[in-house]
C-alpha cells in the first residue's frame, strides 16, 4: 500500500540530479568560472528532467571586457533551433547570473517538447491496477513562452587619445647643391582625426665643394611641429600636415689654411604627405614627403672663393621609418 510514496520519492530523486547540459564558457580568469553558470541553470529550472533531449543541446558563452564593464554573448543550440544573446553589465558575476537565466529560458520549449515525446508508462502488475492514475498535467509553450530580449543600442563610440612615436631616416634634394640625408625622430599627440607632432632632425655631414677645390662641410640640427589632418581608413593613416622647422647649420672650410666653423640660423615653412600602417595596438609603419619652404637662408662664403653655400629657396625630402603607438586614436 505504500507503493504510491516510493515512487514520488524515487521522482524527487530524479529531479535533484544535474542536468548534464553541455556548456563551453569562455571567460577572464577574474570572471565566474562554468560551474557558477551550471549553478545558475539548475536554480531557474528548478532541476528539472530533461531526460535525453539535452545530448543535443550545445551552450557556448563567451564574457569580454568592454569600455564599460562586461560584454556576454551566449548562444543556445537546439534541434529546433538557435537562440542568440548579447549583453552588457558592470560585473562578470551578474552576466553569469544573466546566463543561467538565458539558458533556461531558451531550454523551455524543449522540456515541452520532451514532455510531449516520453511514452505513456507502463503499468506496473496487479497493486497498481487497484490504483487510480493521477492525472497528468502538460505544461506547454503558450504558459511560458520564449520572451525576445529587448534589443540594446551599442553606445556611441568615443574617439580616444593616442600618443606615437615615430623614428626614421630621409634623404633631402634641393636645400643644398648636392643630396644629403639624415635621422628624424617626432612624438605625436592624436584624437579623431587630428594629429599634433614635434620632433627633431638631424642632417649628417656633407661636403659641397666649390669650382677651385675649396669646400665647407655642413650639418644641421632642426626642431619642428607641424599639425596634421588624419583620416582613418581600418590600419591605413594617411595625413596631410603643415608645421615650421627651425634650427642651426654649422659649416667647416676644407682645403683651406685656416679653416673655421660658421654657425648659421636657418627657417622653413613644411608641408608634407606621409601614411601609416598600423595593422596591431603597438607596431606599425610610416612613409612620407615634405616640401621646405626656407624662410631664413644660410650662406656661407670663403675668402677667395666667394659662396660656396647657398641655401636654396625650396627643398623636398623623402621619410621612411617605424611607429609605436600608445593608446586608440
Amino acid at each position: 500500500m505504500h507503493f504510491g510514496w516510493m515512487q514520488a520519492v524515487l521522482l524527487a530523486l530524479s529531479l535533484a540530479e544535474p542536468t548534464g547540459l553541455a556548456v563551453q564558457w569562455e571567460a577572464p580568469s577574474e570572471c565566474p568560472d562554468v560551474a557558477v553558470v551550471r549553478a545558475a541553470v539548475e536554480d531557474n529550472l528548478a532541476r528539472e528532467a530533461f531526460g535525453e533531449a539535452l545530448d543535443a543541446v550545445r551552450v557556448e558563452g563567451t564574457v569580454v571586457r568592454s569600455d564599460d564593464g562586461w560584454s556576454l554573448r551566449i548562444i543556445v543550440a537546439m534541434p529546433q533551433g538557435s537562440v542568440e544573446r548579447t549583453l552588457e553589465a558592470q560585473t562578470c558575476e551578474d552576466l553569469a547570473s544573466a546566463a543561467g537565466l538565458i539558458i533556461a529560458v531558451a531550454l523551455d520549449p524543449l522540456r515541452v517538447q520532451q514532455a510531449r515525446d516520453e511514452p505513456e508508462p507502463t503499468p506496473p502488475p496487479p497493486i497498481e491496477s487497484l490504483m487510480p492514475a493521477a492525472p497528468t498535467r502538460v505544461e506547454t509553450a503558450e504558459e511560458h513562452p520564449l520572451q525576445p530580449e529587448p534589443s540594446v543600442e551599442p553606445a556611441p563610440t568615443r574617439p580616444r587619445s593616442a600618443v606615437d612615436l615615430r623614428v626614421g631616416a630621409f634623404g633631402e634634394l634641393g636645400t643644398l647643391s648636392v643630396a644629403r640625408g639624415g635621422v628624424a625622430a617626432m612624438a605625436g599627440w592624436s584624437r579623431g582625426w587630428v594629429r599634433v607632432d614635434a620632433g627633431a632632425t638631424f642632417a649628417a655631414p656633407r661636403l659641397v665643394s666649390s669650382a677651385e677645390g675649396v669646400g665647407v662641410q655642413l650639418q644641421q640640427a632642426a626642431l619642428e611641429g607641424r599639425g596634421c589632418i588624419r583620416p582613418q581608413l581600418g590600419a591605413f593613416e594617411p595625413s596631410t600636415c603643415l608645421g615650421v622647422a627651425g634650427g642651426v647649420v654649422w659649416g667647416r672650410g676644407r682645403a683651406i689654411e685656416t679653416p673655421q666653423t660658421t654657425t648659421l640660423p636657418w627657417m622653413a615653412v613644411v608641408a608634407g604627405l606621409d601614411l601609416a600602417w598600423v595593422p596591431t595596438e603597438r607596431v606599425g609603419g610610416y612613409v612620407g614627403v615634405d616640401g621646405l619652404a626656407h624662410v631664413l637662408r644660410p650662406q656661407v662664403r670663403v675668402d677667395g672663393a666667394g659662396t660656396i653655400v647657398q641655401t636654396g629657396a625650396v627643398g623636398v625630402r623623402a621619410l621612411a621609418g617605424l611607429v609605436v603607438r600608445w593608446g586608440a586614436g
